[in-house]
């Protein structure tokens, strides 16, 4: 069995393999930060709604006829943009992309499970990985164990005024949706 400091060694390791490929693709040593406030990715998450429910429903349906069903990916084509974005979210949440990417790749490749059971347990780990995303609140969300108790009080406080508008207000969404995405596109080959 390996020892902490092996471990610790080996991670240094492949840490440094990945920067040396990074320079060697001619890109940056560190990736970018992600960038997508909580408080829009608590939004895109609930406006992904539909998605959740239907990956949820379609397991259900597939684990009780045990057989693996036929299904459109076209909601997920729908859902795309918001996805990408809750990819490089701030927080945690991110994880509900995540998931729903897993989802999307079974479902896809649904044709090489020879029984249900395999298949629709891969499905119901991805739908775990983004319920741990769906229903993490803003709040939790926001955490930061290395902020004082009054910058995380401030910190919260923005975020909700945030959320409250991007929620009430369709126009400003879409504008911050946009940003969000052009700025995306501008970075994503540093990735």
């Amino acid at each position: 069995m390996r020892s902490t400091e092996q471990l610790k060694s080996e991670l240094e390791e492949l840490k440094k393999q990945v920067r040396q490929d990074r320079i060697a693709r001619g890109v940056p040593e560190e990736t970018p930060e992600y960038f997508v406030s909580e408080a829009m990715t608590t939004v895109l998450i609930e406006r992904c709604k539909p998605l959740f429910q239907y990956v949820a429903k379609y397991t259900q349906l597939c684990s009780d006829s045990n057989q693996v069903l036929p299904a459109s990916l076209e909601i997920f084509e729908k859902y795309a943009n918001y996805l990408t974005l809750i990819r490089y979210s701030k927080s945690r949440q991110n994880c509900f992309a995540t998931g729903m990417s897993l989802a999307k790749r079974y479902i896809d490749k649904s044709d090489q499970y020879a029984g249900a059971s395999e298949y629709v347990r891969r499905l119901g780990m991805a739908l775990s990985i983004a319920k741990l995303g769906f229903e993490m609140t803003l709040d939790q969300a926001t955490y930061n164990h290395r902020l004082t108790t009054e910058m995380l009080k401030e910190i919260r406080r923005e975020s909700e005024v945030e959320y409250k508008q991007l929620q009430a207000d369709d126009a400003l969404f879409n504008a911050e949706a946009q940003r969000y995405m052009e700025h995306y596109e501008s970075i994503k080959h540093l990735f």
